[in-house]
């Protein structure tokens, strides 16, 4: 009788365990910002030669801010697309790198950090924070920058625990004249 009941309980137990979705774990995951209209195009939200090309989520105290991030192993995930779901490991502290790209005369005036500044979830990016990794006609009112923008947590850098989601709700370029 206690076999039997074993048994019932075993049968009825394994195929709801391999029914049910179970999360990975050990992963954390970011939700990318949504910019209308942009699901299917190169950049994230660049418009005539000026915006956010993509976002990294690279590993704290591991990558050089001053270079291009797509050849770097500190790399976790990258956003590309508008409202792009991404994974990462969990307990991993990670930074948050906006790349932007501007273009004078179109979006700035000169080509030099000081025209634009990147805003994420209410925290403003500094030129302490704007790392310019390729450019051409820097300091000119005609050529383009590109900079990776970090986000460090104020320097306490970010930490997701297994199964938990950071969104990326609010992100702006903003520039001036």
């Amino acid at each position: 009788m206690r076999y039997l009941i074993l048994c019932l309980v075993l049968g009825a137990a394994i195929p709801i365990y391999l029914l049910y979705p179970r999360g990975e774990e050990g992963r954390a995951y970011v939700l990318g910002p949504s910019f209308p209209d942009r699901r299917h195009l190169q950049y994230l939200a660049v418009e005539g030669g000026t915006g956010i090309e993509c976002i990294y989520l690279v590993r704290s105290f591991e990558y050089d801010p001053r270079r291009d991030l797509s050849g770097q192993a500190a790399v976790l995930a990258k956003i590309q697309r508008s409202g792009q779901r991404v994974s990462l490991p969990a307990d991993q502290l990670f930074d948050i790198v906006v790349v932007v790209r501007a273009k004078a005369p179109e979006g700035i005036p000169f080509v030099d950090k000081r025209y634009f500044r990147v805003v994420l979830q209410g925290a403003s990016s500094t030129d302490d924070m704007e790392y310019v990794f390729e450019n051409s006609g820097y300091g000119t009112s005609h050529g383009y920058l590109r900079a990776n923008v970090v986000f460090d947590n104020d320097g306490d850098r970010y930490l997701l625990s297994p199964g938990q989601e950071l969104r990326l709700e609010e992100l702006e370029l903003q520039v001036w004249a």
